[in-house]
């Protein structure tokens, strides 16, 4: 049927994502060109101009594999394994890893199941892994710091309190478990499927 006995694939990857946003304003008055910026035009003194708080920055970078076997699409198993390390982690937490496993029995590939002529598809199926949900800001890892007042003549810069520093900031991560059963019988008149799932 040209399906071989054992089969196998592995494939590995790494990801380097990176994201920066910055947002300005400006609300010029009396100028000839919205897209003058600064102080100008005849009313100067009442443009606005600046940078939103909202600016971001954030970085990832990922090592992982995966290996995928399967005996005759009898039984079927997936293995993934990912390293993920990103700028919203604290120092302290390091690269978080996040395994994956998958398994799938699929019955009408039995050779006692094959004369059995109203299942057209019969199978069970598990799953079991983490997913890495990042997080938070590199603010949240390396604290804010404003500026303050000037003290003998210079400029002092004080920290955020409702932004300290925080060395062990942990992205979130999911654990998700899930046992399911797919069946399709009479020639696929008759379908059926179960999923049980924690999270």
């Amino acid at each position: 049927d040209g399906i071989g006995v054992h089969n196998f694939s592995v494939f590995v990857f790494n990801e380097l994502p990176m994201n920066s946003t910055r947002a300005d304003q400006s609300m010029i008055s009396g100028s000839t060109n919205d897209y003058l910026t600064g102080p100008n035009g005849y009313n100067w003194y009442a443009s606005v101009a600046g940078t939103f708080d909202n600016a971001s920055e954030g970085r990832n970078i990922a090592y992982g594999g995966a290996l995928s076997y399967n005996y005759k699409l009898r039984y079927v198993v997936d293995f993934q394994y990912r390293v993920d390390g990103t700028s919203t982690n604290g120092p302290n937490i390091g690269y978080k890893q996040s395994p994956n496993i998958s398994a799938r029995w699929n019955i009408q590939n039995e050779e006692w199941a094959k004369g059995i002529r109203w299942m057209n598809e019969s199978s069970f199926r598990f799953s079991y892994g983490t997913t890495l949900v990042p997080t938070g800001t590199i603010f949240d890892v390396y604290g804010k710091f404003n500026p303050g007042s000037n003290y003998n003549g210079q400029q002092t810069i004080v920290s955020d309190f409702g932004n300290a520093p925080n060395l062990n900031f942990n992205s979130f991560t999911n654990t998700q478990l899930d046992i399911g059963y797919e069946g399709a019988y009479f020639n696929n008149q008759f379908n059926v499927m179960y999923d049980f799932y924690y999270i």
